[in-house]
């Protein structure tokens, strides 16, 4: 869908670029007609991971956080040592990078987590 799109994309900026959706060699002219070399993508092996419980007595507090020119958000969920959903939450945290977005969720998790029921 995204390369059909793209294809849309240069063909309507670029009339004399003759691209058929169907071509095999459609991208090497794409980088051709563009200037634009090709590059080798090394393939990451893929690790499987699975959420664990916490030990017996004890909860988990599993965070994320994401930013985009609009500005950064975080969250996260705490669970119990059954694996029950004790609390979720979310901010928004204005602008920002990824990595303050996650250090701020982190920190409202431990809150969260500090805060009497």
């Amino acid at each position: 869908m995204l390369f059909k799109q793209v294809l849309k994309w240069i063909r309507d900026i670029n009339l004399l670029l003759k691209v058929k959706n169907h071509s095999p060699r459609t991208l090497g002219t794409i980088l051709l007609t563009c200037r634009l070399a090709s590059i080798l993508v090394r393939k990451k092996h893929i690790l499987l991971l699975r959420w664990s419980r916490p030990p017996l007595g004890y909860f988990i507090l599993n965070t994320d956080g994401a930013s985009l020119p609009q500005g950064a958000v975080g969250g996260g969920v705490i669970r119990n040592d059954n694996g029950d959903l004790v609390a979720t939450f979310h901010s928004f945290y204005e602008i920002g990078t990824n990595n303050l977005a996650e250090i701020h969720a982190l920190l409202d998790g431990l809150s969260l987590s500090l805060s009497p029921t």
